[in-house]
């Protein structure tokens, strides 16, 4: 049997009270929607308080990252104030003093007899 609930009709309702009633065809399935719906209002709730916490945290991160900024900025003035000034030399430069002190051992005679017997070996594999 269906639930019946009073209803009263408009603001201005006479004073003789109507009443109207309205049958609610599945209190259980409308309850069940109605819950629904408040746990997802709480879910949303819940994620829009998470998405502050995490932008205020972000936010106090940015802060500390400036104060460290400034930090390494200042000690790096330092450290150029007090190093004596030198006058690097162009890479270039650098890439020929570099190729000039690289200086090949000559082969050895093991290592011409090594080679030689691979050589051997690679054409005796070709042939068979």
């Amino acid at each position: 049997m269906a639930r019946k609930k009073a209803k009263r009709v408009g603001k201005k309702a006479k004073k003789s009270s109507e009443v109207v009633y309205v049958a609610v065809d599945n209190p259980n399935r409308l309850r069940l929607m109605l819950l629904e719906g408040r746990k997802i209002s709480f879910e949303t709730l819940r994620a829009f308080q998470e998405i502050k916490l995490l932008r205020r945290e972000k936010s106090e991160l940015s802060i500390l990252l400036r104060k460290q900024l400034r930090n390494i900025s200042a000690t790096m003035n330092k450290i150029t104030q007090t190093l004596p000034h030198v006058q690097v030399h162009d890479v270039e430069e650098i890439k020929t003093v570099k190729k000039e002190t690289h200086v090949t051992h000559p082969r050895t005679e093991l290592e011409r007899i090594e080679d030689g017997l691979a050589d051997i070996e690679a054409k005796l594999r070709t042939l068979h």
